[in-house]
């Protein structure tokens, strides 16, 4: 990531779509530019405390000193690709 921070980011949507419905495609691609969010940064602080309060029970794995924060700046969808 430091030397190309290009990347692609998938996004799974089961969870919003009706089980009565046909799934042909069930996530998107996103290409884009990620940038890492430094731990010294007060938004880092504010994004960890937002992933707290909305998962709790993983607390332990977002106050760890390894877990890092990226920005995912999105240049375009790869997929699905509408017809």
């Amino acid at each position: 990531m430091r030397k190309d921070n290009r990347c692609y980011f998938a996004i799974d949507n089961r969870a919003t779509l009706a089980f009565e419905v046909a799934i042909v495609w069930n996530y998107s691609i996103i290409s884009g530019e990620m940038y890492q969010i430094p731990k010294t940064s007060p938004l880092f602080e504010q994004i960890r405390e937002q992933f707290i309060c909305k998962n709790p029970w993983e607390v332990g794995f977002f106050s760890h000193p390894a877990v890092g924060m990226y920005h995912l700046r999105p240049l375009h969808v790869v997929c699905p690709q509408m017809a």
